[in-house]
C-alpha cells in the first residue's frame, strides 16, 4: 500500500515538473501563461474533431483486427 502511495505521489511530482516545463516554455515563446490554457473551457470544434479522429482510428484498428484474427 505505502508502494503504491509513493509511486502515485512520483508520478504527481512528474507532472508537475511537466507542467511547469511546458508553461515557462509557453510563456518564453508566446507571452502566455499555462493556467491561461488551463483555465479556458475546451473549444468544442477542437473536441469533436479529436471525437472524428478517435473514431476513424478505431475503426481503422477494428478493421485490422478483423482481419488478422482467423
Amino acid at each position: 500500500m505505502q508502494g503504491g502511495i509513493n509511486r502515485l505521489k512520483d508520478k504527481f511530482t512528474d507532472v508537475k515538473f511537466e507542467i511547469t516545463a511546458i508553461g515557462e516554455r509557453l510563456r518564453a515563446e508566446f507571452g502566455i501563461s499555462v493556467n491561461e490554457i488551463i483555465n479556458n473551457d475546451p473549444d468544442p470544434k477542437y473536441n469533436r474533431e479529436a471525437s472524428k479522429l478517435r473514431s476513424t482510428t478505431s475503426n481503422a484498428a477494428s478493421t485490422t483486427t478483423a482481419r488478422s484474427t482467423p
